[in-house]
């Protein structure tokens, strides 16, 4: 399966109606060194955000039908094929990075494919989308080993990535010591990462190396775009680390569900007016 070919955002809509005029739905990236626990705090998040009414979704949906993946990959390869603007511009910004890695290339096509899944019309039938890997980890991904010239690559490729969708954003960075990260990794299925296929001592290495990159990452993500972020404690446990979550989730999504309040209250009054 080629990376940057994932079905982000599956179709779905929501029953008519429900969307609020002027409406954006809150993006929130989870950013973090692998086995931080992104993926697992945004699978039991999700379920706690629905019980309280809040219309969401991850990056994708676990039980997509495979034939629904398939249309979704061929969409994806379609869509670069017809506009190759993007795709040509990302895989140009790669390509000045050095030492140059081929390698690099299908991330550069997965990073230019953010603008198109970050402007689909499904992300406005949710209130919330959370990306357990999103824009920031893609670029950090892109980008590890390059010199020092990778700061001004990373603002420019996040800053085409996000582009001018209509979305709020918000970042949480998932602070954990390295130990414990390699621990985790280690202990979860096999995945497609290349920590997954590294040995210890050589995941500990590149962590090491590459952890001041991740966060130099996150802040220039976070001048970038303006967004409100957080940092968290992933090493204490789940509980409390899905609750850190939990509360700065449902303080970002406070304006905009206040907002959808007061629309659903002027409709209802007009309504009885008429």
């Amino acid at each position: 399966m080629l990376p940057y070919l994932s079905p982000w955002f599956a179709t779905g809509h929501a029953a008519p109606g429900q969307q609020t005029p002027g409406k954006r739905t809150l993006v929130v990236e989870f950013v973090g060194l692998p086995g931080c626990g992104k993926t697992t705090v945004a699978n039991q998040l999700l379920p706690l955000l629905s019980a309280r009414g809040v219309r969401c979704r991850g990056r994708r949906s676990a039980h997509q039908p495979w034939k629904r993946r398939l249309r979704t990959y061929a969409s994806t390869a379609a869509f670069h094929l017809r506009h190759p603007g993007s795709a040509t511009a990302s895989v140009a910004r790669a390509l000045s990075l050095s030492p140059l890695e081929l390698q690099r290339l299908p991330h550069a096509l997965r990073m230019a494919g953010w603008s198109r899944h970050l402007k689909q019309p499904v992300i406005g039938n949710y209130d919330l989308i959370v990306l357990d890997q999103g824009i920031v980890q893609d670029a950090w991904s892109l980008a590890l080993g390059a010199s020092a010239e990778q700061d001004k690559y990373l603002r420019r490729s996040i800053q085409a990535s996000v582009g001018d969708a209509a979305v709020n954003l918000a970042y949480v960075y998932f602070d954990i010591d390295i130990d414990l990260a390699v621990e985790r990794i280690r202990a979860r299925a096999s995945g497609t990462s290349r920590f997954d296929r590294m040995r210890d001592n050589e995941a500990l290495e590149m962590l090491h190396k590459h952890r001041g990159d991740l966060e130099r990452c996150f802040t220039l993500a976070v001048e970038a775009t303006g967004a409100r972020s957080c940092h968290i404690d992933a090493s204490s446990s789940l509980d409390e680390t899905n609750q850190q979550v939990l509360e700065f989730v449902l303080d970002a999504l406070a304006p905009q569900r206040r907002a959808t309040t007061s629309s659903a209250s002027k409709q209802s009054h007009q309504q009885d007016s008429t």
